[in-house]
């Protein structure tokens, strides 16, 4: 595992698995974003407020933006494919032409593409950030570009004893041919559905039911993306805290709730954080 992880063509494919996405995407996915949004948030609309989606996938969080009337959204990505997901989305959708909503392909670990990037109300970042190869650099970076009294949407996964495995079955997942990918991910999703029936859950409500719970997902995609998403990095929750609030966070919401740190056998976790820039970064007194 000694790639440089910041390449993209070191990464898993998540442009072509969130096209995938995109053909299932209807009203009620996009309903279930729209509420998971609403939700965490605590609101009833952006109205007034812009919107910076980083690491967009499918567009579906920015679509969600976009329905609840958010002044101006910008979706980037460093997946050509994710920002031609975007524009497909868009148009499945109608989104007007000439909406304020925008996507690029851009690197927010790299410091000359954030040059491109316009400061906003919510940076906005789920699930990505751990993928970048330079985590603490991407969370940095993103949380330069929150505005004064704006917020950072966050998800990251969480630290796990098993989180090293996780990241050599990655690896491996991202450098086995199609045919090796198709093994590691059936067996994957055959584990956890065997474990839902052990659990006396009935898997094909799990599978029928996973994106009115997950922000409009599938079940399959979501396992892909987990199964085969590298680069992979992890934190703690006290870890980001912690690191956030020099740059004058503080945190509104998390969920889960702080735990001790689970083994992980069917993945890491994640932590979903939702903090608010309350002053500049805090001067370091000599």
């Amino acid at each position: 595992m000694n790639d440089n992880e910041k390449l993209v063509e070191n990464h898993f494919k998540f442009g072509e698995n969130w096209e995938k996405l995109i053909q299932s995407v209807d009203e009620h996915s996009l309903s279930a974003a729209v509420a998971d949004l609403k939700e965490f948030m605590g609101v009833e609309s952006l109205v007034g407020r812009s919107f910076l989606d980083i690491g967009c996938g499918s567009g579906l969080s920015s679509l969600a933006a976009y329905k609840l009337g958010a002044e101006k959204i910008v979706s980037v990505d460093i997946d050509p494919k994710n920002v031609a997901n975007v524009d497909a989305l868009k148009r499945k959708f109608n989104v007007p032409s000439n909406a304020n909503w925008t996507a690029a392909l851009v690197s927010i670990v790299e410091a000359g593409d954030l040059t491109k990037l316009p400061n906003a109300d919510i940076v906005y970042s789920w699930g990505v950030l751990h993928h970048t190869g330079d985590m603490w650099n991407a969370i940095q970076n993103s949380a330069k570009l929150v505005k004064p009294k704006g917020q950072l949407y966050l998800m990251l996964y969480r630290d796990a004893h098993l989180a090293g495995l996780w990241k050599m079955i990655k690896w491996t997942y991202v450098k086995s041919p199609a045919a090796g990918q198709w093994l590691l991910r059936n067996l994957f999703a055959g584990g956890l559905l065997f474990g839902a029936c052990l659990a006396g859950k009935n898997p094909f409500r799990i599978v029928r039911d996973y994106g009115k719970k997950m922000r409009g997902m599938t079940w399959y995609v979501d396992v892909t993306d987990w199964i085969g998403g590298y680069p992979f990095e992890y934190c703690s929750a006290e870890e980001v805290i912690e690191f956030l609030k020099p740059q004058g966070f503080h945190l509104q919401k998390i969920t889960p709730k702080i735990s001790k740190r689970p083994w992980g056998v069917r993945g890491t976790g994640s932590y979903t954080f939702l903090f608010e820039k309350t002053q500049g970064p805090l001067s370091i007194l000599k």
